[in-house]
């Protein structure tokens, strides 16, 4: 009995060395309950020939992601890179071709926060005045047109900026979008404004008059100070303006030899 044992284990005993045999690196084997296990990559090298080969099998929704999977494949290698900065070529040649999701509303509303937006025609008001864009100043948000391509996003934009509960512009904007290589995500190019009108609340309405004799006078019958947008009608065209008006009975002149039409009046901040 003793002598067939013995027989029989060595008859095993080749299969047994062969299963306890060492795997390639990224190949799978298995541990003491038979599960399947992955050999942790030693260098970038091996590393980066598995990631390649299999790229297509996980399946990657961002870039992110990618970038995060090779990482991990790198934990065990001595020559691990530091960020996706040190990524290998051959590894962004693949992770460039994940296409992520184009900005939505939500994400250009943050992206906005912090801009700066001017009137954005000639003929304004404001001569060249620029309102920074604050946390929860945006509403009635709408995207009017997109144009989209693999590596640019561009947007017409519709919305309202209330700088106070009640002082506020309506603002038409183009912003855009790329995608560049080695890059995570879309990064904001630039905000053009396309236009920015004062929403007429009417409150104010009469609360400002002209008086004319040689020149004009703009008067104030309110006890808050006034911004006044108005046109100088002049035989060589029109010219629009604006400017506060103070409080009370106070007269800010303008000088001109055509009229003076008034088009807005609004409480100042």
């Amino acid at each position: 009995m003793m002598k067939m044992i013995k027989w029989a284990v060595l008859a095993l005993l080749p299969l047994m060395l062969f299963s306890c045999s060492s795997n390639k690196s990224g190949e799978s084997s298995e541990n003491s309950k038979g599960q399947t296990e992955a050999v942790q990559p030693k260098t970038m090298d091996e590393a980066t020939s598995v990631y390649v080969n299999k790229f297509a099998s996980y399946g990657f929704r961002t870039r992110r992601d990618a970038v995060d999977k090779y990482m991990n494949l790198c934990s065990a290698c001595e020559d691990a890179p530091r960020d996706e900065k040190d990524l290998p070529p051959t590894v962004w040649s693949k992770i460039n071709t994940i296409i992520p999701s184009l900005p939505d509303a939500q994400r250009i509303q943050e992206d906005l926060i912090g801009q700066e937006l001017e009137e954005g025609k000639e003929d304004g008001y404001f001569d060249g005045k620029r309102w920074l864009v604050e946390r929860g100043q945006i509403r009635d948000f709408t995207i009017l047109e997109e144009q989209k391509s693999s590596k640019r996003y561009e947007a017409k934009i519709k919305m309202k900026l209330y700088k106070t509960s009640s002082y506020g512009f309506d603002v038409i904007l183009k912003v855009a979008y790329e995608l560049r290589d080695k890059e995570l995500d879309w990064n904001l190019d630039y905000v053009l404004s396309q236009g920015m009108d004062i929403i007429k609340t009417g409150n104010y309405d009469g609360m400002v008059v002209v008086s004319s004799d040689c020149s004009y006078f703009l008067i104030n019958k309110c006890s808050s100070p006034l911004l006044v947008g108005y046109t100088l009608v002049e035989s060589d065209g029109d010219t629009k303006k604006s400017f506060c008006v103070m409080k009370g009975y106070e007269k800010s002149y303008v000088e001109t030899h055509g009229t003076v039409v008034i088009d807005f009046i609004e409480k100042n901040y």
